[in-house]
């Protein structure tokens, strides 16, 4: 549609949008006119929802106008459409205003997205001479041999991601050990394990765990807390050690 002193060139706002969410809007005019005139800008969704309301502006012949506004989706099933309306007014010589031109927009609702999920699937402990792949807690001994927490996890969202665990350990003194997470994109359903490095098992009592995996680079989809390491004291080792003789007294 062509107005008579301006033409809303354009009617800028997303093709959809999620319910509850803000929509901003744009809508361009430009003169047709060879003299500076007053021209108004209305913004209606759904044929009754004024967002931009008699918005005016001296504008130049030739030039374009910018007219913004914003309004929440309604709360819409996903599918339901809403029409944007973007009209130009011209104030006339009889003192009144006088509709020019229209474009419209369509916006349709959509469903949010699904968000991410995920779980951890097993974790154990790597440690010599106790063995792999360990049940937590392990009982070890505290002999200065270097131990290894293993976590496997899954991505259970529709979509890929990129994630990792975030590890952390406390020894018995309250001392904390992290490595650095392991990021690393994951397809929906892939399921992924990763081995780190601790620490020197070189104190006795309750070692614990907290392992998070997270979806880039701070959302938690899972955790696990609890007794990684139960170390005990190293068995001790006698030797040169015997009896020569007995005698009663």
């Amino acid at each position: 549609m062509a107005g008579t002193y301006s033409d809303v060139v354009e009617n800028i706002a997303p093709d959809t949008a999620q319910a509850g969410q803000t929509v901003n809007v744009t809508i361009k005019i430009k003169s047709k006119c060879s003299d500076i005139f007053t021209v108004a800008c209305i913004g209606v969704y759904d044929s009754e929802e004024r967002f931009i309301d008699w918005l005016t502006y001296n504008i130049s012949p030739g030039e374009t106008h910018s007219f913004y506004g914003s309004f929440v989706m309604p709360y819409y099933p996903p599918g339901k459409v809403i029409t944007i309306h973007g009209y130009s007014y011209y104030y006339g010589a009889d003192n009144s205003w006088h509709f020019d031109d229209e474009k419209t927009k369509d916006v349709e609702t959509v469903a949010p997205p699904t968000p991410p999920s995920g779980k951890i699937v097993s974790k154990w402990i790597n440690k010599s001479p106790e063995g792999y792949e360990l049940s937590m807690p392990a009982t070890v001994k505290a002999d200065g041999n270097t131990f290894e927490v293993g976590v496997s996890y899954k991505n259970d969202s529709s979509e890929s991601i990129t994630a990792g665990c975030e590890v952390k350990v406390t020894r018995p003194d309250g001392s904390v050990v992290s490595p650095a997470v392991d990021w690393a994109g994951m397809s929906p359903g892939e399921t992924l394990s990763k081995e780190y490095n601790i620490a020197k098992v070189n104190q006795t009592g309750n070692w614990l765990v907290v392992i998070r995996f997270l979806k880039y680079s701070s959302t938690e989809l899972d955790r696990f807390s609890g007794v990684c390491l139960i170390a005990q004291t190293a068995e001790s080792t006698f030797s040169n050690f015997g009896m020569a003789t007995f005698s009663k007294v």
